[in-house]
């Protein structure tokens, strides 16, 4: 399993949410396994977004459609003001846990 970690920082006064076209378009994408996003405690302007992928490959091609480009351009980049991607092998993640 692959991920990456996005740390977004926002412009002032932005915030961001993951908007259903988002949503709707990264769970088609082939390979994709999930998502975690969380705002860093105390300070809203810090997202940190983790995408798990099947591999480094199905990370890569989810950069390459032109779909989520347009969107990221369109509806995400006009409220960021820095992004820093780390791309990391999982070493281990239990997805659909119920706490059973």
């Amino acid at each position: 399993m692959f991920a990456n970690i996005t740390l977004l920082t926002l412009k002032a006064g932005h915030t961001m949410t993951w908007t259903d076209p988002w949503l709707a378009l990264i769970v088609q994408q082939p390979g994709f396994r999930g998502f975690l996003s969380s705002e860093l405690l105390d300070d809203a302007s810090h997202l940190v977004l983790i995408t798990l992928w099947q591999s480094a490959e199905a990370a890569a091609s989810w950069e390459r459609n032109d779909v989520y480009r347009r969107l990221r351009d369109v509806e995400i980049a006009p409220s960021v003001a820095d992004v820093v991607v780390m791309p990391t092998h999982v070493q281990g993640a239990i997805l659909g846990f119920d706490g059973r």
